[in-house]
């Protein structure tokens, strides 16, 4: 089994290498499925994340869906993100609870 991270494997060819995330999040009501696997009653929202990755040539190269609990999951609000030295950093100006 291979341990190494997408972004990691993808970032090995010019044509994969991800220089771009764009993320669309929403509050959404958790299917029966997710009340199985988040271990939560259908009235918790749960978060919904779209994200695409674009290589340099603004082809997408990757496709994330992704839920959270609504109750666990902190946002940040006003996030940038930076890139340096093919690595995204972080910095958030105000954390949400």
């Amino acid at each position: 089994m291979n341990e190494q991270s997408l972004y990691s494997i993808l970032s090995g060819n010019i044509n994969t290498k991800v220089y771009k995330v764009l993320k669309d999040m929403e509050a959404v009501v958790p299917t029966k499925e997710d009340c199985e696997l988040l271990s939560i009653n259908k009235t918790t929202a749960i978060q919904l994340f779209h994200s695409k990755g674009y290589n340099k040539f603004e082809t997408p190269v990757e496709y994330t869906v992704a839920r959270f609990r609504g109750d666990k999951k902190c946002i940040p609000s006003g996030a940038i993100c930076l890139r340096r030295k093919s690595k995204f950093l972080h910095i958030n100006s105000l954390r949400v609870t």
